[in-house]
């Protein structure tokens, strides 16, 4: 009659939870070092306006500008055309060292005829469009 040594059967249950902690703790590192990454490059990529005040976030993940997508509103007293202005020289010079993202910008006339919304888009292992 064979007779497992004490403690044999619980060795296996210990060498699983074990496998299993190391995979939590591989995905949490990549997330977590993947997000900052995002948020690097994104607050780097589309910085607010001069003056601008926010608006408005949202955000889909653990923060904003992290991974996923990432919506975020402000509202200036400079019209649509300066905004473009700003924004169109300093895209085009930051979008060469982008490799994890994509943003976009759009600004409109606000609802008050003076002043304009600006809409910051970040997207980070994350498809979809944006519509203003």
């Amino acid at each position: 009659m064979d007779h497992s040594p004490p403690g044999c059967t619980s060795r296996p249950l210990v060498g699983c939870f074990i496998i299993f902690l190391v995979m939590i703790c591989s995905v949490s590192s990549f997330v977590l070092v993947g997000d900052q990454m995002c948020r690097n490059e994104l607050n780097s990529y589309l910085p607010p306006y001069p003056d601008a005040e926010l608006i408005y976030t949202d955000y889909n993940f653990i923060r904003p500008f992290g991974i996923g997508q990432t919506v975020k509103q402000y509202y200036s007293e400079d019209d649509p055309i300066t905004i473009r202005a700003w924004y169109g020289p300093f895209i085009a010079e930051r979008s060469r060292t982008r490799r994890l993202t994509r943003g976009e910008y759009h600004a409109v006339r606000a609802d008050d005829g003076e002043g304009s919304y600006i809409f910051l888009v970040g997207r980070c292992f994350h498809g979809g469009t944006f519509q203003p």
